[in-house]
């Protein structure tokens, strides 16, 4: 599902992340190397904060995918969530993920380059 290297410190968060929210599907946009991986309980977005987690909010009303340059971004005005470098259709498909389960935080673990990452409620 995921993989941690010799990080077993982020490795035991992400399990206590999972167990926290009761994860029931790990999904994501565009593979390999998915650019946006989420994950869903039941079919719903998971809600509320795991304690000490690091989570960055966004309106997900003001979110668009736009081209900057020659690279598709899910951005809420000048700050990019998420990059998808050419593939237009995988930055669409993520800002529908976005707005259908009302995501409006970006979670990590382990940053930089997080080995796990989460959107919630």
């Amino acid at each position: 599902m995921l993989y941690f290297g010799k990080d077993t410190t982020s490795a035991r968060k992400a399990l206590d992340i999972i167990k926290f929210y009761k994860f029931t599907h790990q999904c994501f946009v565009g593979r390999p190397n998915a650019p946006m991986q989420y994950f869903l309980c039941n079919g719903k977005s998971p809600t509320g904060a795991y304690p000490g987690e690091d989570a960055i909010g966004f309106n997900p009303s003001a979110v668009v995918a736009k081209k900057v340059g020659t690279s598709w971004k899910i951005a809420e005005g000048d700050n990019w969530l998420m990059d998808f470098a050419s593939n237009e259709a995988n930055a669409l498909k993520a800002l529908a993920v976005i707005q259908k389960y009302g995501f409006n935080k970006i979670c990590f673990v382990s940053r930089p380059n997080p080995s796990m990452m989460y959107f919630r409620r």
